[in-house]
């Protein structure tokens, strides 16, 4: 019998936490104590954690975020060659290559927020 999950955003003591509630499994309390920072609230009768961004891409509320080289990978189409202009341009410039990596990754950036939207 699998005992059904459930991850509940809310607020206990004036903070923003994720509830996780489920039926009394003495496997799952092993597990969720070793998440941490978890605590046992008496008055929600669950357990609950500070609704970071970690767990909140965990317990899926939010998408992971891609940083990094991994951004260029997932840039629109629509979008690409205004990337290609910007290094072009840096290029021409003179800019160090260091600089220009760093001013591409942030643009990158931009461009994966953008997602379809001509920037």
């Amino acid at each position: 019998m699998k005992t059904t999950v459930t991850y509940v955003l809310g607020e206990h003591k004036g903070k923003a936490v994720i509830f996780i509630k489920f039926d009394y499994d003495k496997s799952l309390i092993e597990r969720v104590k070793k998440l941490v920072g978890v605590k046992w609230s008496q008055s929600q009768k669950a357990w609950y954690v500070l609704a970071n961004a970690e767990y909140k891409v965990r317990f899926g509320f939010e998408k992971k975020t891609i940083i990094g080289k991994q951004v260029l990978m997932h840039i629109s189409e629509i979008n690409q060659a205004a990337l290609e202009r910007l290094v072009s341009t840096l290029q021409l410039r003179a800019y160090s290559q260091n600089t220009i990596m760093t001013y591409r990754q942030e643009f990158a950036q931009l461009l994966y927020t953008l997602k379809n939207t001509d920037v």
